[in-house]
């Protein structure tokens, strides 16, 4: 008689992996893996939309200053000039991202009389010895911060022979609006205006420059000598 002998079922060589929630741990690592990875484009794309981030702070004070000193006095051709201290930005985009600092401009109004200074030269302190180069663009680096003092003068603004000078203020004239006696200049609008390269968005802060009697007192007794007065600048938005 042909004995037939039970085939059994061959056993497993490799153990069934962990469960979890009836999933095996393998498949729910893949998952999150997986998961991960999504996530990882999703913040690339998200950061490559943003780009740069800048942030501007306007300064919180600023020098009125003549253009022209000679003998420790503003000369009779002296303009006005405005210094600001300090131009400070932060650059909240990634690393990878950096701004490029284009143009700085501060518009001014000085009672009915308002004018357009350009960025012209950065300084480190505001004094008159200071050192001072000429003002060019700037890299503000993804996640860094950048500050600096700028002092702003008025330019001559062109088309074939016809040239505005609309934006020279004399100094003789600023000392006639700040010491009149029916209406005298108790302070100035200004609004500082930045530009970046690649950015069709311009960056505008304001601050209002209050002079005190005692500053006007100040103007009124030493006239072209004074050629140089720090006041302080605070922000609108702090106003509020």
């Amino acid at each position: 008689m042909n004995s037939r002998k039970a085939k059994g079922k061959a056993p497993n060589s490799e153990p069934d992996s962990p469960r979890i929630w009836k999933y095996k741990s393998t498949d729910l690592a893949g998952l999150a893996a997986f998961a991960l990875s999504i996530f990882g484009y999703a913040w690339y794309i998200a950061n490559w939309v943003k780009g740069a981030d800048v942030q501007f702070f306007p300064p919180d004070q600023v020098e009125l200053r003549c253009s022209e000193v000679e003998a420790n006095e503003c000369t009779a051709e002296s303009k006005v000039t405005i210094t600001a201290s300090t131009m400070s930005y932060v650059n909240r985009g990634d690393p990878a991202y950096n701004a490029v600092l284009r143009r700085e401009q501060v518009e001014a109004k000085f009672g009915d009389k308002q004018i357009v200074l350009d960025w012209t030269y950065f300084s480190d302190i505001s004094s008159t010895s200071a050192p001072q180069k000429v003002a060019t663009p700037r890299v503000i680096s993804g996640g860094q911060s950048e500050s600096h003092e700028t002092r702003f003068y008025p330019r001559l603004s062109c088309a074939g022979d016809n040239c505005d000078r609309s934006n020279f203020l004399a100094w003789s004239e600023l000392l006639k609006v700040i010491n009149q006696k029916d209406s005298p200049l108790k302070s100035i609008s200004m609004k500082f205006l930045v530009t970046l390269f690649d950015s069709e968005k311009r960056i505008e802060k304001s601050c209002v420059v209050t002079i005190d009697q005692g500053s006007r007192e100040q103007f009124a007794k030493q006239g072209a000598k004074l050629f140089a007065k720090t006041l302080p600048c605070v922000s609108t938005a702090a106003k509020k």
